[in-house]
C-alpha cells in the first residue's frame, strides 16, 4: 500500500523540490491568468484573481515573485480603479522602489488623495525622471507610457502644491517632455492653461 502524506515536511527534499516547482508553476500560470482579465477589463474580476493568489499562494512565492509576476502590482491597479486608495497605496509601497509601475501606482493613489508631497516622494527612486524624458521601460500593461503618465504627475502635483517659485524649473521640465510625447498635454485637457496659469504667476 502506497501512503501519501499531504504534509509538506514528511516529503523528502527531492520529493519536497518537485512540489514546490509543481505550486509555483501553478501560482505564477495564476497570476499570468489575473494579468490577462486585467488587460480585458474586467477588473474587478481580477482583483477579486490577484486577491485570491495573496490569500492562498505561500509567503515564499509572495516573497520571490510578487515582483516578477506582477502579483501585488496587479491587485494595487485594481484597487485603484476601485477607488481603494488606502488599500491600493498599500499594495503598491511593497515594491515602489523596484516597479517603476508601483511607483506611479502609489503616486496616482496619493494624488488623488490631493496628498502631493507624498505623490512627488513616490519617485525618489526614479530620479532620472527630472532630466530624462524616457528613462524606463514598463513591463506590465497599465499604460501606454509609463515615463509620460510620471511626468504628468510629477507636473500636476508640483502645480496644485502652489510652489511655484521654488518648481518652476522643474516644471518646465516635465511639461517639456510630456509635450514630447503626446498631444493630450498633462493629464487633463487643462494642463496648457494650468501651466500657462504658473508662468503669469511668477
Amino acid at each position: 500500500m502506497l501512503i501519501v502524506s499531504c504534509n509538506r515536511t514528511d516529503l523528502n527534499g527531492d520529493q519536497a523540490s518537485l512540489y514546490t516547482a509543481a505550486t509555483q508553476n501553478e501560482q505564477e500560470a495564476a497570476v499570468k491568468n489575473a494579468w490577462a482579465v486585467y488587460k480585458s477589463g474586467q477588473i474587478e474580476t481580477a482583483g477579486n484573481a490577484f486577491a485570491a493568489i495573496l490569500n492562498s499562494a505561500d509567503e515564499d512565492f509572495i516573497r520571490n515573485k510578487s515582483v516578477e509576476t506582477g502579483l501585488r502590482l496587479g491587485y494595487g491597479f485594481s484597487l485603484l480603479a476601485s477607488h481603494r486608495l488606502d488599500e491600493a497605496i498599500y499594495q503598491f509601497e511593497f515594491e515602489s522602489d523596484k516597479l517603476i509601475e508601483s511607483a506611479l501606482g502609489a503616486a496616482s493613489a496619493y494624488f488623488l488623495k490631493r496628498e502631493y508631497a507624498s505623490a512627488i516622494n513616490c519617485f525618489t527612486s526614479y530620479d532620472k525622471l527630472y532630466y530624462q524624458s524616457s528613462p524606463y521601460r514598463s513591463i506590465f500593461p497599465i499604460c501606454n507610457d509609463i515615463n509620460v503618465e510620471s511626468h504628468k504627475i510629477i507636473f500636476l502635483s508640483y502645480y496644485y502644491s502652489k510652489n511655484f517659485e521654488q518648481h518652476f524649473n522643474i516644471m518646465s521640465q516635465q511639461y517639456k517632455f510630456i509635450c514630447e510625447k503626446t498631444a493630450e498635454i498633462g493629464i487633463n485637457s487643462d494642463v496648457c492653461e494650468i501651466f500657462n496659469k504658473s508662468i503669469d504667476g511668477r
